[in-house]
């Protein structure tokens, strides 16, 4: 059951509104540049954090990882402890500590 694309994502396509509404477990978005990836994943980060969930974002480069923690960040409302946007490099450095 998840959660109207009508609500989560007015004025973005069809498989934006699909990653921002997905909430029955992990994830995988692939796309070519330009498609709207950091977008949704970032609005599915800010609804999860919102609806204080914790997530996890792995990303390929920290630029990116950057941009997405950013555009996040402006989406949520509400206090947050924590969003973890990272690279595959340094989220394996975080789980070894």
């Amino acid at each position: 059951m998840g959660v109207s694309p009508d609500r989560v994502a007015p004025g973005l396509s069809e498989q934006q509104a699909s990653v921002i509404g997905h909430d029955s477990g992990a994830l995988l978005v692939l796309g070519a540049a330009g498609g709207g990836r950091t977008e949704a994943l970032a609005r599915r980060l800010g609804r999860l954090v919102g609806e204080g969930q914790r997530a996890l974002v792995l990303t390929s480069s920290i630029a990116a990882a950057n941009r997405i923690r950013t555009r996040a960040e402006e989406t949520i409302e509400k206090a947050f402890e924590e969003l973890v946007v990272q690279t595959h490099p340094a989220a394996a450095v975080r789980l070894l500590r």
